[in-house]
């Protein structure tokens, strides 16, 4: 109450002693506040492209494989899995190289790209790794009976 009769120049005196008080403070939020908006979105864009330069990659291997260059898709199957092994084109990757060795009539070489890939899968929750390893054991039991 005391504050309502303060005078004009008592109360600019008030606000100057606060301004040098929390504008520390308050700069430092602003500070902190602005770079950590600038640092996520730095983050993003990097992720962004990051998964650009996958997908750039997986549409490649997919065309090899239309192409019928098989080499050349295993190669940037290799690539991807190398390069971005926690991505969902790794997986495919690994999918796709168990499919080209079925498809030259390698069942037994298939199962091994989907060994490491299946855990990967399973870890997320994901069942798409049983289907192409089950198919590879079915291809491999056909050919011993």
């Amino acid at each position: 109450m005391a504050e309502e009769y303060l005078t004009d120049d008592e109360q600019v005196e008030h606000v100057k002693r606060l301004f040098t008080e929390y504008a520390p403070w308050i700069l430092g939020g602003v500070v902190l506040g602005v770079g950590g908006w600038f640092g996520i979105q730095y983050y993003r864009s990097h992720q962004n492209a990051l998964a650009m330069q996958a997908a750039e990659q997986f549409t490649q291997m997919t065309a090899a494989l239309q192409m019928n260059d098989p080499q050349k898709s295993l190669r940037i199957a290799e690539g991807l899995i190398k390069n971005f092994p926690s991505s969902p084109y790794a997986d495919q990757a690994q999918l796709t190289m168990a499919r080209i060795d079925v498809d030259s009539g390698k069942p037994a070489d298939a199962v091994a790209p989907l060994t490491p890939g299946h855990e990967q899968l399973q870890g997320r929750g994901a069942q798409a790794g049983r289907t192409p390893q089950a198919r590879a054991s079915i291809d491999r039991s056909r050919q011993a009976g």
